[in-house]
């Protein structure tokens, strides 16, 4: 290994190691992996999600590297960065610490001006990588270089950004680098698929065909960063990395996370059918908007279950116009009804996505999505309705609303790292009374929906209602609480829950 061309790839652990998450392959580590290695790069990945002593080996070839890059998303993973950081600095404290990732190229700022960050990389960061190393090497300065944030003397200085032209077909990501058996992708409890998806149970592979996103949704960050273009790898090139994951690494379950899989038909049909060509006995879901289920249409949803599509992560964020309006999603409710009933003719499992807690939300907006997502139950009983709350995450544009509304992000790197969000949780303060907003939304969608309308859902409060009440003891409870619930739906009266409050006392 030559040290004068030898660079440290570290990726921080996403959660605590007592919250029980599963390791989530580093996928953009080796994007940068594989830049590195085209220009003549040594390099190595420390991932502190499946190494117990990620710290000490960091320490250990920090010594004489060329430079550490730290990728970081808001939150939790800004804590682990800091502490590879400072420990990279407490051996060698001239190697340069270049920070990446999510949460410094969207807040750059604050970032670069932290002792412990010598540059940020903004966006995509293969071609500026390997331009930063290369000048180090060459003894030149870093300033001016496209797509970096760097403070000198107490004054940030921000480049332009870096052009992005797409995703490399020749890409030759090296999975081989990995512990490939530590990041699941493998079945788990036979046919069901609700397990195989959970990330708690069966953690899917992550896998990216394309990234970038043109619609301007206002919570979401992608905007910002891809600039509301989509870039995709061609057809055969993600078909070829699919076939290795799977015959090569035992790849079994995968989720497409690109943020849209469907935005060109053809494309993600080419993909399809390439799958049953191959024989590729695989599993898998992806994001997609409502929409493009229903322009798709019945036939090509069924290719997607032939091809081992068994859920779509699909992002309807709530059931109100005026919110959608608000929020620019750009969706219609009536389109997310529609793509419920191709997906129940099909066999698809649909997971709608819900965000609450928006800015300047009323009972009214709730009230909307409530009956949204009992329509969506009513039309597919096996569809399911994960709720979200609403946290603004620095660079979206819902930001401007937020501090509006009362909240005051973090000033600083360190209290970035020192947030401590639960999307499950109504925190924000414009929500006077969180927890009764929360207690709501909670027995509405995880306790009279699913009794409304029997599903045979495999995650959730309450699971394969549909066969329980065809024998006891469930039957003898189930039956006159379904007959109560479906009043309920009909009337859109939720209040004096004391079939929820019994329901909760038996459980425990």
């Amino acid at each position: 290994m030559n040290p004068n061309k030898h660079v440290i790839l570290y990726h921080p652990r996403y959660d605590p190691p007592d919250s029980g998450s599963h390791p989530c392959a580093p996928l953009s580590l080796l994007y940068l992996a594989d830049a590195l290695g085209k220009a003549g790069f040594a390099w190595t990945i420390v991932d502190a999600q499946v190494e117990p002593d990620a710290i000490d080996r960091l320490r250990g070839l920090a010594d004489d590297a060329l430079a550490v890059g730290i990728t970081s998303m808001t939150g939790y993973q800004i804590q682990g960065a800091l502490e590879a950081a400072q420990a990279v600095r407490d051996v060698n404290p001239d190697v340069p610490l270049l920070w990446g990732g999510w949460h410094p190229s969207l807040d750059p700022e604050l970032t670069a001006q932290d002792p412990l960050v010598d540059v940020v990389v903004r966006g995509p960061g293969e071609e500026t990588l390997v331009e930063l190393l290369q000048r180090r090497l060459d003894g030149h300065d870093w300033v001016g270089v496209a797509g970096t944030t760097i403070c000198r003397d107490g004054e940030v200085v921000s480049a332009p950004d870096r052009p992005f032209n797409g995703l490399n077909p020749n890409r030759n990501l090296p999975f081989d680098k990995l512990h490939m058996d530590r990041y699941g992708g493998r079945r788990v409890a036979g046919d069901d698929f609700g397990a195989n998806f959970s990330f708690a149970e069966g953690q899917p592979f992550p896998y990216t065909s394309s990234c970038g996103c043109p619609y301007r949704c206002r919570f979401c960050a992608a905007s910002k960063v891809y600039k509301r273009k989509w870039h995709a790898l061609p057809v055969d090139k993600t078909l070829d990395e699919l076939e290795e994951l799977h015959r090569r690494y035992g790849i079994e379950v995968v989720f497409f996370v690109d943020p849209e899989f469907f935005i060109n038909a053809d494309r993600a049909e080419g993909i399809m059918q390439g799958i049953l060509d191959r024989g590729l006995n695989i599993i898998w879901k992806a994001q997609v908007r409502p929409e493009h289920i229903v322009r798709l249409g019945r036939a090509r949803m069924e290719l997607a279950y032939r091809s081992g599509c068994r859920q779509l992560e699909i992002g309807t964020e709530s059931g109100s116009p005026s919110m959608l309006q608000m929020i620019q999603k750009d969706s219609d409710p009536a389109k997310a009804i529609s793509s419920a009933a191709i997906l129940r003719e099909v066999g698809i499992i649909g997971q709608y996505n819900l965000i609450f807690g928006f800015p300047y939300e009323t009972e009214r907006h709730v009230a909307e999505s409530l009956e949204f997502a009992a329509e969506l139950k009513r039309v597919n009983p096996d569809c399911l309705l994960p709720m979200f709350y609403f946290t603004p995450h620095p660079g979206v544009p819902l930001m401007t609303e937020a501090r509006e509304c009362g909240y005051e992000p973090p000033r600083s790197l360190r209290e970035w790292s020192r947030m401590r969000w639960s999307y499950s949780e109504p925190v924000m303060p414009w929500i006077r009374r969180p927890r009764r907003l929360k207690d709501r939304i909670l027995r509405t969608i995880v306790f009279y929906l699913p009794l409304a309308f029997p599903g045979e859902v495999t995650r959730g409060t309450l699971k394969h209602v549909r066969s329980r009440m065809r024998r006891l003891p469930d039957a003898s409870w189930m039956w006159p609480v379904h007959m109560l619930a479906r009043l309920r739906v009909k009337l859109g009266y939720y209040g004096l829950p004391w079939e929820w409050r019994v329901f909760n006392w038996v459980r425990g």
